[in-house]
């Protein structure tokens, strides 16, 4: 069985789908050192195509609420350095990944640049992405992380390759400065999804969530 799927989605830090966690949220400016990031994520209904990517234990009736999360550890260079930058590793749901940020603007309104490689196993899930603060106050900043996904790869028996693509749009409100930072969000996702079984029959559906 051959699957691909097309996502546009309007996602916040809280709000995934299966195994993976679309929409990461996380701040522009580059914190030099050591961190860890994490975060939970909870995704309604998003259709029995959609869910197949991501419920590790179905093969068909897969449209379910699904909880995941990502964890993250990075090492920030900024002092000294013309544009700051991060490099790290981290867990996306059962997807590890390799990832590289690089902090283009350092005014009023940081912003950047940066890519995760994911490293492929039986699936693999790769994302470009940006990344925006605009600062509230002293304590407060709105982020805004849109990207682009990739998931491809196949069943362990090989008999069920995939692929999904996902526009991504993850808007947060970062609480907090120092060490320790909050950020709740919340949003919606549509899904296109076509799907192919076994070269013979062609089935189109299409869904919408309210997160």
């Amino acid at each position: 069985m051959n699957r691909s799927l097309i996502a546009a989605r309007f996602l916040p830090l809280c709000v995934g789908a299966g195994c993976a966690s679309f929409a990461t949220v996380r701040s522009a400016e580059v914190t030099p050192g050591l961190a860890v990031a994490t975060q939970a994520s909870l995704a309604g209904r998003p259709g029995d195509d959609a869910a197949w990517f991501f419920i590790l234990d179905c093969t068909n009736n897969c449209d379910r609420p699904i909880a995941s999360g990502d964890v993250a550890m990075a090492y920030g260079v900024k002092s000294g350095s013309d544009v700051p930058f991060t490099i790290g590793a981290g867990l996306n749901g059962t997807f590890p990944y390799l990832e590289g940020y690089a902090q283009l603007g350092r005014g009023k309104i940081p912003f950047g640049i940066g890519a995760r490689a994911g490293i492929p196993l039986d699936w693999a899930m790769h994302e470009l992405y940006g990344r925006v603060d605009i600062p509230l106050s002293q304590w407060a900043r709105l982020l805004w992380n849109p990207g682009v996904v990739y998931l491809t790869g196949n069943s362990p028996n090989g008999e069920n390759p995939g692929s999904l693509t996902a526009i991504s749009q993850g808007v947060g409100l970062q609480l907090g400065v120092g060490n320790f930072t909050f950020t709740p969000s919340f949003g919606t996702s549509c899904f296109a999804v076509q799907t192919i079984a076994l070269r013979i029959s062609v089935r189109r559906s299409s869904s919408c969530q309210f997160l």
